[in-house]
C-alpha cells in the first residue's frame, strides 16, 4: 500500500507530464487535478474557471456504461461550454 507521501509524488509527477503538452504547442491550457467523481468534478472545475472548452476522449461503449451512464454523456449533457469529444480505439 502506497503512503499519503508517495501518492503525492505520483500525482505531481502526471501533473508535470500533463502541462508538458499544451506547453510544447504554445497553447494555452490549464491542468486541474483533484480527487472524486470524474464526471461532476470536470463540469465542476469547468464552471469554477469559466472555461471556453472541455476535451475529453470517448472509448466503446460498453454494458456498464449503458447502465450507469458514460464520464463523457455527464460531461456532454452538463458542461458550461463546448466539449470536444475524442474518440480513442483499443
Amino acid at each position: 500500500m502506497a503512503s499519503p507521501d508517495d501518492w503525492a509524488l505520483e500525482v505531481m509527477a502526471v501533473e508535470t507530464r500533463l502541462s508538458e503538452a499544451p506547453r510544447s504547442t504554445d497553447t494555452p491550457a490549464s491542468i486541474h487535478l483533484r480527487a472524486g467523481k470524474p464526471s461532476r468534478v470536470i463540469v465542476a472545475i469547468a464552471k469554477e474557471i469559466a472555461a471556453n472548452l472541455v476535451v475529453i476522449a470517448s472509448h466503446r461503449d460498453n454494458v456498464l456504461d449503458r447502465f450507469f451512464g458514460s464520464v463523457v454523456d455527464y460531461v456532454v449533457q452538463r458542461a458550461p461550454c463546448s466539449e470536444l469529444v475524442l474518440q480513442t480505439t483499443r
